[in-house]
C-alpha cells in the first residue's frame, strides 16, 4: 500500500499488517496497542519538528518491526536543527507520559510504556535516536567520515554485553524471548552498518 502526502511517499508493507494483526490478536494484556500507540506517538514527535524544519521526510515506511523514516533530508539542517528532529521522538513520549501520569489510573500504564520507549530511543545504538545523535555530533567533531563510523563501533560494543545480559535474563526467566530477539536484530543491523 503506497500513497503520497505531498512530498512524502508512505508505505505499510504487509508485514506491518500481518505482525499488527498477530500483535492484536495475541496481546491479551493491551501493552501491544499502547505500544504502538507510543510508537505513533515517538514517529509523529519526528514528523512534527520535520515539518517545522522544513524538511519533510522524503518516505515513511511502517515495517513489521517498527516505522522508518528516511532521514537524507536531515543532512541539509543544521547540527541543532537535526538535533532536534533527533530528540524530538524521544521528546514526545516522555511529554506524553508526564501527561498520562497526571491522569492517573488506568493511563499510569499508557505512561510507563511512553517513558520506556522514549528512554529507549535515547540509547546510543545505531539505529535508534541516541545513535543517530551520538553520530551527529561524533561527525561535528570529525566531518571526514570517521565520526560515524566510530558512533557505529561504539553503538556495535554497546549492544554486545546488553544483548547477552539479556539471554541471562531471558534464561533466569526475568523476560521473556522478545528483549533478546530485538537486541539481536539491532546488533545484525549495527555489524551491517559497520561493515558497508
Amino acid at each position: 500500500m503506497v500513497w503520497q502526502i505531498g512530498r512524502t511517499t508512505v508505505h505499510i508493507g504487509v508485514w506491518f499488517w500481518v505482525s499488527l494483526s498477530l500483535l492484536l490478536i495475541f496481546d491479551r494484556s493491551g501493552t501491544g496497542a499502547l505500544s504502538l500507540a507510543a510508537i505513533l506517538i515517538h514517529e509523529c514527535g519526528h514528523l512534527a519538528v520535520m515539518a517545522l524544519m522544513r524538511a519533510p521526510p522524503r518516505r515513511v515506511s511502517f515495517r513489521a518491526f517498527g516505522i522508518l523514516l528516511d532521514t537524507d533530508q536531515l543532512r541539509s539542517l543544521s547540527y541543532r536543527q537535526e538535533a532536534l528532529v533527533l530528540l524530538a521522538g524521544p521528546a514526545a513520549n516522555l511529554l506524553t507520559a508526564a501527561l498520562a501520569l497526571l491522569c492517573g489510573g488506568k493511563a499510569l500504564w499508557f505512561a510507563a510504556v511512553n517513558l520506556i520507549i522514549g528512554l529507549f530511543h535515547l540509547l546510543p545504538f545505531a539505529a535508534l535516536d541516541g545513535g543517530s545523535l551520538l553520530a551527529l555530533l561524533l561527525r561535528r567533531q570529525s566531518p571526514s567520515g570517521r565520526g560515524e563510523r566510530i558512533a557505529d563501533l561504539v553503538s556495535l560494543l554497546l549492544l554486545i554485553p546488553v544483548f547477552l545480559l539479556s539471554i541471562l535474563l531471558c534464561l533466569s526467566g526475568k523476560v521473556n524471548f522478545s528483549l533478546p530477539l530485538i537486541l539481536s536484530v539491532a546488533i545484525l543491523g549495527s555489524i551491517q552498518k559497520t561493515t558497508a
